[in-house]
């Protein structure tokens, strides 16, 4: 996180307050002297001074994991009538499925949506997939298609590896067709998928990095 000021902004719900404590499970006590915490009410009315939460000459980063597309789409479209290119927006993949949240709000904003899945149709082993799925089904693959395409691949290769499910510590990264893996083990909660792109909106058109 080095020194830039970090802003989670956030609904003030209850699957809002389990996501940020999991992310605060990821800061070091250095790290978290530099975050902020905004919690918005249903009104989305603090949305309205986010602007006194930056600092100057700093590298400034406004961070929402919410699911809520309401939010979503107010906290963007009050980001882009800022005209602020510096500031850095993160959110989820959740704001490019926002139908009313065109591509121009997020062209020439300083934004990176954080996704699990991207399905590069461009890529061979994508367009084989498809061309057998359609002789197979005589329709075209749906997005659950693609996942279970991805995991059923993911854990039959452990079991043939390893002849059964080993510790987590022996499950590789990797990217399938629509899904990726990256796997680390919580106390708690077990195995928790960790990977991610990151896409973003340049010249109208989307980007994965």
């Amino acid at each position: 996180i080095d020194t830039s000021n970090i802003v989670f902004v956030h609904l003030d719900t209850l699957a809002s307050v389990n996501a940020v404590e999991r992310m605060n499970t990821k800061l070091g006590a250095v790290d978290s002297n530099w975050v902020k915490y905004v919690w918005v009410d249903q009104d989305f009315s603090q949305l309205q001074q986010l602007q006194s939460y930056l600092k100057p000459d700093t590298h400034n980063v406004l961070v929402s994991v919410d699911q809520n597309a309401a939010f979503l789409s107010d906290f963007i479209r009050k980001q882009k009538k800022r005209g602020d290119s510096i500031t850095l927006v993160i959110a989820t993949g959740r704001v490019f499925d926002i139908p009313t949240l065109e591509n121009r709000y997020l062209n020439n904003l300083n934004f990176v949506g954080v996704k699990t899945e991207f399905l590069n149709t461009a890529d061979s082993s994508t367009q084989g997939f498809i061309q057998k799925f359609r002789m197979k089904t005589d329709t075209e693959p749906s997005r659950f298609a693609y996942a279970g395409y991805d995991v059923g691949l993911y854990f039959t290769q452990l079991l043939a590896d390893y002849g059964t499910i080993p510790e987590v510590a022996n499950w590789p990264a990797w990217r399938g067709l629509n899904k990726g893996f990256n796997f680390e083990q919580l106390e708690s909660e077990g195995p928790r998928n960790t990977f991610y792109v990151k896409a973003r909106i340049v010249d109208y058109q989307m980007h994965i990095r």
